[in-house]
């Protein structure tokens, strides 16, 4: 009788972690592919850089040590690189991935980043 309860608790044991493990892959789906899809889906929609890089860098622009520079460069130049490059991460992933529907959209959704890491750069350096 003992040993019959020691599997099922073992069975139960083992199948609450497939669905604990079912569940945590989901999630890391989302935040990985889910997030970069939303994120270009706002940029192809808005022609803009998203809202939420767009907060992250004002908040480290206007920081304390905003006339700081570093190696030469402002804060602001710094910061407007480090979008330029989400940019362009942001493109590579569009060339290479599977998830777009078809070439015609991935060829919009390039010319949508590369006209907003454009007009991004001329902001930059005004």
């Amino acid at each position: 009788m003992s040993l019959g309860i020691v599997l099922l608790v073992t069975v139960l044991v083992l199948f609450g972690m497939m669905v604990g493990f079912a569940y945590l892959t989901r999630f890391l789906v989302e935040s990985m592919v889910g997030t970069r899809h939303r994120i270009l889906d706002e940029i192809v929609s808005t022609g803009r850089v998203p809202q939420k890089w767009r907060e992250d860098y004002t908040r480290r622009v206007t920081g304390r040590a905003r006339s700081r520079t570093f190696f030469g460069r402002s804060r602001e130049a710094r910061e407007a690189a480090r979008i330029r490059r989400r940019l362009g991460s942001l493109a590579r992933y569009v060339e290479r991935t599977g998830l777009v529907a078809d070439e015609d959209a991935r060829k919009d959704a390039l010319e949508a980043i590369e006209s907003v890491s454009r007009q991004w750069q001329r902001e930059a350096d005004e």
